[in-house]
């Protein structure tokens, strides 16, 4: 997937909200890093995302906007609608990460 691919696909899911491309992008990024992360406990060269976890990037970059402003938020109830971010941690999505097999050095 390429990074203007990725870019229409965070766009189509939050719609709704005024987000500029800078901004998705900068997330993107965030979660791409996330991603390497989890995939490289120890550690990587890589700095791309592999293609199996491209989707799950877009849906870490869409949850983290949709969360802007209220970052970590436990509960919140106003006019009506409740929230409560129970895996702020993303932990939920980042569990589907199949950490590499290696040797740490």
């Amino acid at each position: 997937m390429t990074a203007d691919e990725k870019l229409g696909m965070v766009k189509a899911l939050i719609s709704d909200m005024n987000v500029s491309d800078e901004q998705i992008n900068t997330y993107l990024n965030v979660a791409a890093q996330r991603i390497l992360t989890t995939a490289y406990p120890c550690g990587t060269s890589k700095v791309e995302v592999p293609s199996r976890y491209e989707t799950l990037q877009c849906e870490l970059a869409v949850r983290m906007i949709a969360r802007r402003g209220g970052e970590g938020e436990i509960g919140h109830t106003e006019n009506g609608i409740s929230r409560s971010y129970a895996n702020a941690d993303d932990s939920d999505l980042l569990n589907r990460i199949v950490p590499a097999v290696g040797v740490c050095l």
